[in-house]
């Protein structure tokens, strides 16, 4: 999986055998979504999944899933948990501990 290195259209485009225009168009068409928010969503998911899953620091996490841009994410993050990187971590936590 490439998801964790930083992709552009132009290169995916080019990958493909297609321009960046039609990638563009034709994905989000087919997806509902542009290619770059698609990315965020598999990166986002997987970020989530780490966070309940593992201790390693979210800047650590978000490093290993390609999230470069820390406020990007964070902000990514709350629009689609709505929650914050962190506020998901302390949430599970708070569920471990009233269990």
């Amino acid at each position: 999986a490439n998801y964790n290195k930083q992709l552009n259209i132009s290169s995916l485009a080019k990958k493909f055998g297609y321009n960046s225009s039609y990638l563009s168009r034709k994905f989000k068409q087919q997806m509902g979504v542009t290619i770059v928010e698609y990315i965020y969503m598999v990166r986002l998911s997987n970020l989530y999944t780490d966070l309940i899953e593992t201790p390693l620091p979210i800047s650590q996490l978000m490093d290993k899933h390609g999230l470069r841009n820390r406020r990007t994410a964070r902000e990514m993050c709350k629009k689609m948990y709505g929650l914050l990187p962190t506020q998901i971590r302390q949430t599970i936590k708070l569920k471990k501990i009233t269990k």
